[in-house]
């Protein structure tokens, strides 16, 4: 797991903003859609390359047109951005396509007609990745919660591997589905905070027999799949993305523990650089809601148990420094854990807790 650099960010950003601008305002090419917008910038660290997310909000000739407009004018961009930005370099641009916002707005109108009489989807079903973390956990009840509130008559269940006990104070924790019910069909699938078949493995047989799927995540890894999809690599975690969606005055107090719980555990307790402003607004709307923050931080994220202990110290003393201690690598084998009574979900922690080593600017836990 590698540490975002804040500088890195700052320059993600800056040139986001800029390339948003000159496309904008600068760019006069009638093939370039009004409905044009930059949703994210990656600058590598040596500053050569940069790749930029454009979203178009229009049928496939007008994107098509878009891009072609976008890359005739590639040499006038980065000109452009060299003047607005001092940096030592100024990357090559690379325009990618990027459909995130409209399967968004697509998505977000296809939980809306859950409740009329034109989607008939009555049976609904959840899932994540495995190895289930807060985020996963958290995302996957919270959507749960957020259905069973607002939209009636629906049967939805969540299917994940066994979670940690201490995320079973949870609402609709304890219904979790832990084994595949490979002859159950859903009209509505889910699938949270993993981008391909592998990470939802156990349960992948079910989403092949769903009618309609709908994935939803923040990994920029993931490229996007199923019927509908949101995806937002900006966004600290995927209940971040939640809250995107949601809308807050139907957010209730147990959907909004489930939230909150996602967003800490993916931002270390809001010490990540993948922290923003944003992230900390949403966190405040769900604390207005009457969620514990001492139960969800201290008994979900710095307790834990002495098993968990055991198995945190077995990590750390099989750690190994490379590339001049800029790399951490841990690993913890079938036997480690049989001999603590311990399971995979024990291991949650253990990766942050290698990554905080000083010097460190990456790490790698490896377990079964």
């Amino acid at each position: 797991m590698r540490k975002n650099s804040i500088k890195n960010t700052r320059i993600n950003g800056e040139v986001q903003r800029e390339l948003s601008r000159i496309i904008s305002r600068e760019i006069k090419d009638p093939r370039i859609a009004p409905m044009t917008s930059v949703v994210d910038a990656v600058v590598t660290s040596d500053l050569k390359q940069c790749k930029a997310y454009i979203s178009v909000l229009g049928n496939d000739e007008e994107k098509e047109e878009t891009m072609k407009g976008l890359n005739s004018a590639v040499g006038y961009i980065r000109r452009e951005l060299a003047h607005s930005i001092n940096l030592r370099n100024t990357p090559e641009i690379t325009f990618i396509l990027d459909d995130s916002i409209e399967y968004g707005v697509n998505m977000s109108k296809k939980i809306d007609e859950l409740n009329h009489g034109s989607e008939k989807a009555k049976t609904i079903a959840i899932t994540g990745h495995i190895h289930p973390d807060g985020d996963c956990i958290g995302s996957c009840l919270a959507l749960k919660q957020y259905i069973l509130d607002n939209y009636s008559g629906k049967k939805v269940d969540v299917y994940l591997e066994s979670i940690s006990t201490e995320f079973r104070f949870l609402s609709h924790a304890q219904e979790i589905i832990t084994e595949s019910k490979d002859d159950e069909s859903y009209d509505l699938f889910f699938v949270l905070d993993c981008g391909s078949e592998d990470r939802y493995e156990p349960f992948a047989t079910m989403v092949r027999c769903a009618k309609t799927l709908i994935g939803i995540d923040h990994h920029i890894s993931n490229d996007g799949f199923g019927d509908f999809y949101k995806i937002d690599p900006q966004a600290s975690a995927t209940c971040e993305v939640l809250c995107q969606i949601f809308e807050e005055d139907k957010i209730s107090k147990e959907c909004a523990q489930c939230l909150y719980t996602g967003i800490v555990h993916d931002t270390g307790v809001f010490k990540h650089s993948n922290t923003t402003r944003k992230t900390m607004e949403y966190a405040g709307m769900l604390l207005e809601k009457g969620v514990s923050t001492t139960k969800i931080i201290d008994e979900t994220f710095y307790q834990k148990t002495f098993v968990q202990n055991q198995l945190l110290g077995k990590a750390l003393l099989k750690s190994q420094l490379y590339a001049d201690g800029q790399i951490i690598i841990s690993n913890l084998s079938e036997q480690d854990f049989e001999e603590l009574h311990a399971s995979t979900s024990d291991s949650d922690g253990i990766i942050d807790q290698l990554r905080i080593t000083k010097g460190v600017e990456a790490a790698i836990f490896l377990y079964p």
